[in-house]
């Protein structure tokens, strides 16, 4: 008895279809099994990263605290290394007689020895290179360090001091005098000198000395003379010369009144006031004839200037 091929066919797709089946079922059981041993694996290899993470985050946790303790070490050495270089500095200071209750700090810093002077510089310098933020809102510290600049002809620094003192409205009229200085001593910054020494009149005391006023008006008109605004620098110099009775006074005022009277080529005024000069002081007088090459120079061909 013969088989139907139809009903081998059938056989032979049933058998087929049993061993596709088997096969694919062992794959999905094989895929199953390597995945739940790759999610192992993954699984094993986050916690092994989470832990070295987290030793890490701990090793960084120990450094930021060594860091931040080393740097609040630094900072308290630095600050009493800074404490102790400003009181250096005040009373280096104290003892070149430098401070805001001298009138003339120039005249005050052209007396100091080579060893004090040499020591301010080395103090100014120390504190300027350490110089931090919280400083900025300290008008002592920063009155120091322009005293400090002053005293070694550092005019721009010594300016920049006084400006950062007076930030918070001072009315102080010795800093405004010292800043006026400092600003006139630099050479370029003359307005910022005649606003200075401006600022120095309004605060002056009414019962301030005599010769302290006449300083400071002919100061203020040495810088309108710069400006070239001669009618106004005379009126302050006139004003300071009636006010003054010391020699300094009187022989600053008599020079820059020479000095004006030759820009506005007052001859007679030139020679009146001239002569009075020569009188007093000659080496001032033949200084004003060199000051003149700036000032004025064609005025040096008049008669009034050759018979002096």
């Amino acid at each position: 008895m013969s088989i139907p091929l139809e009903e081998i066919a059938i056989y032979v797709n049933s058998v087929i279809s049993l061993v596709v089946l088997a096969f694919l079922v062992n794959v999905i059981r094989v895929i199953k099994i390597q995945s739940k041993e790759r999610e192992q694996t993954v699984k094993e290899n986050a916690e092994s990263m989470k832990e070295i993470l987290n030793a890490r985050l701990e090793k960084i946790k120990e450094e930021k605290v060594l860091n931040e303790e080393r740097l609040t070490k630094e900072n308290q050495q630095l600050q009493e290394e800074r404490d102790k270089a400003r009181k250096e500095l005040d009373l280096t200071l104290s003892k070149g007689n430098i401070s805001v209750n001298t009138f003339s700090l120039e005249e005050s810093a052209k007396k100091l020895g080579s060893d004090l002077s040499l020591k301010i510089k080395e103090l100014t310098n120390q504190l300027e290179k350490s110089e931090v933020k919280d400083e900025g809102n300290d008008p002592e510290y920063h009155i120091s360090m322009a005293n400090g600049f002053m005293s070694n002809d550092e005019w721009g620094k010594a300016a920049d001091h006084y400006e950062q003192a007076l930030k918070n409205g001072s009315s102080d009229w010795r800093l405004y005098s010292s800043q006026g200085v400092a600003y006139a001593n630099t050479r370029t910054e003359n307005l910022l000198a005649l606003q200075s020494y401006s600022n120095a009149i309004v605060f002056l005391p009414i019962e301030a000395e005599s010769n302290i006023k006449s300083r400071l008006f002919i100061y203020r008109g040495a810088m309108l003379k710069r400006l070239r605004r001669i009618e106004e620098a005379i009126l302050d110099v006139e004003y300071g010369r009636k006010l003054a009775s010391k020699q300094y006074e009187i022989l600053d005022s008599l020079y820059n009144l020479c000095c004006l009277y030759a820009m506005s080529h007052d001859q007679k005024m030139y020679s009146k006031t001239g002569k009075e000069l020569k009188s007093l002081s000659n080496k001032q007088f033949e200084f004003m004839k060199l000051r003149l090459d700036e000032f004025a120079p064609e005025f040096k061909k008049t008669e009034a200037y050759r018979s002096l």
